[in-house]
């Protein structure tokens, strides 16, 4: 069994602790703070697995940031997919939409003196029926295109494309809280782009939707997202996937794996179904997406809190099956493989800490 932890490592963008709020407070948490995680009841296995990995994504060529989390960057070298490839996009595969696909979403982007910035789609709270109108003025723009845009959920839209497009975006999840300059659509078909999300953004200016949300308080949505495309068909990279994201759903699905929809209150659920699909080997990836939220938010409390969590209910040392772990943060991503025979390798007691960043 493969544990994907989303977001449970606190390194920084290209690893520095500097360069990010979350990575700065855990690097200075004082040893006595940290001793506790040593002691959890599922700390043993990580304290004695070996590192068969450690690796740190640099960004594409062209990109002065990575335009992609850790864990996307590694879903899509498990699955085979190239760099310009989006896994967010393969979420339209629980839908019947055909490739090519572009991933887009509705946003509000914080508009400063001289540069704009990408705020939690989340945050939005976007309805179904305020969904539907502003997709009913931008579908005005794709149709002229030739292209279809549909929309399942308010914050999951998709592209289609007749034709294979040069355009490539970058994850919001990576994008998230940032200026935005940097992490702006690229590829030969990027000023089409910009064309199109120009005439979106004039139809949504002063759209209903959007007064009525001004008179409540609430964000407008001034922006559309774009999460990067799915052209190609990914390669079966496990037999079976369990996990609550559209997306990594979507993209086992498209691969033709076993796709077990599992919306867990906790870890110890979330095992028990993956048990119950019969997957106790590491033909089968459970996502474990807990830290990614507080990692996204810069939270630290939320964040040490879902490594408590973790532990407390992580497996103990395994005794008749391998355990591998996959901790990803930032652009980090760090490999563990805890066997039966570790339980006797005594002098191996790394400390917790010194895994995330």
């Amino acid at each position: 069994m493969v544990l994907l932890c989303r977001g449970a490592l606190a390194d920084g963008p290209g690893g520095d602790t500097n360069d990010d709020e979350l990575a700065r407070v855990i690097a200075a948490l004082p040893r006595a703070q940290t001793r506790e995680f040593d002691q959890a009841p599922g700390a043993a296995a990580f304290r004695r697995a070996t590192i068969t990995r450690a690796t740190r994504y640099a960004p594409a060529a062209g990109r002065v940031m990575a335009h992609e989390l850790a864990d996307e960057c590694w879903l899509r070298e498990r699955f085979g997919l190239q760099p310009a490839e989006s896994v967010a996009a393969f979420g339209a595969a629980n839908h019947d939409i055909a490739l090519p696909v572009w991933a887009l979403a509705p946003v509000h982007l914080r508009l400063g003196s001289d540069h704009a910035v990408l705020t939690d789609p989340s945050e939005l709270r976007l309805t179904e029926i305020e969904s539907a109108s502003l997709a009913r003025s931008a579908r005005d723009v794709f149709d002229a295109e030739g292209m279809t845009l549909s929309t399942p959920s308010p914050g999951q839209w998709f592209l289609h494309a007749p034709v294979a497009l040069d355009l490539n975006g970058s994850s919001r999840a990576a994008a998230s809280g940032r200026n935005i300059d940097v992490y702006m659509p690229t590829g030969g078909h990027a000023r089409w782009w910009r064309k199109w999300l120009t005439e979106v953004q004039m139809a949504w200016h002063d759209h209903p939707v959007n007064r009525e949300r001004e008179a409540r308080g609430q964000p407008v949505v001034n922006g559309l997202w774009l999460d990067g495309a799915a052209r190609q068909a990914p390669r079966a990279a496990f037999r079976t996937v369990v996990s609550a994201d559209p997306a990594l759903l979507g993209l086992a699905r498209a691969a033709g794996i076993d796709a077990r929809e599992h919306a867990a209150a906790t870890l110890a659920d979330t095992l028990d179904a993956a048990r119950g699909a019969g997957a106790g080997d590491r033909g089968c990836l459970v996502d474990c997406p807990r830290w990614l939220e507080p990692r996204l938010a810069r939270d630290a409390a939320g964040w040490l809190a879902a490594w408590r969590e973790f532990l407390a209910q992580a497996p103990a040392q395994p005794t008749d099956r391998d355990l591998h772990w996959v901790l990803t943060g930032e652009q980090s991503v760090v490999e563990l493989l805890a066997t039966p025979g570790d339980r006797w390798r005594f002098w191996r007691r790394r400390r917790i800490a010194s895994l995330w960043s």
